[in-house]
């Protein structure tokens, strides 16, 4: 059985786990500030989970708002912020349906474009995204200049 509902207060703490889960180089700490500030913001951020049978949190998406970003996204659109489904349960239409949940909210703001972004190297997000209709419209590389020579255990 499928059920998505908004996030609810009792389900924070899976909910941060499974970010960490995703997103594992940032500290809980971190994950803890950004959900409360996701929270706090209603009008820009929604979050939708998945739970099963037993009421335990398989999967979540983070949808917000945003009114434009430039050249990326020149105009209101929703934004996929976090999108993640337990790796023992791909594949079942867990993340098929959280999307088409945050399609909604994006829709009801008076917005019909919906953009998400992963990893160059994350083929297995690109493929989910492929087979959700997803299109492909930029890439990114990300440089790195050390500015100053640092002890190599500290970096």
């Amino acid at each position: 059985m499928k059920r998505i509902i908004p996030i609810e207060p009792d389900f924070v703490n899976e909910w941060v786990e499974l970010k960490f889960t995703l997103f594992p180089d940032i500290d809980k700490a971190t994950h803890y500030q950004e959900a409360d500030q996701i929270l706090s913001l209603p009008e820009k951020y929604c979050v939708f989970i998945h739970l099963n049978e037993s009421n335990k949190m398989t999967g979540f998406i983070e949808v917000s708002f945003w009114e434009s970003v430039q050249k990326i996204i020149p105009e209101r659109a929703g934004y996929i912020e976090g999108w993640f489904v337990r790796e023992e349960l791909r594949r079942r239409g867990i993340g098929k349906a959280l999307l088409k949940k945050a399609e909604q909210w994006t829709l009801a703001r008076g917005c019909w474009k919906i953009f998400s972004d992963t990893d160059i190297e994350n083929s297995i997000s690109q493929q989910a995204h492929q087979s959700l209709e997803f299109k492909e419209v930029d890439r990114m590389i990300l440089f790195r200049k050390i500015l100053k020579k640092q002890n190599p255990c500290s970096l």
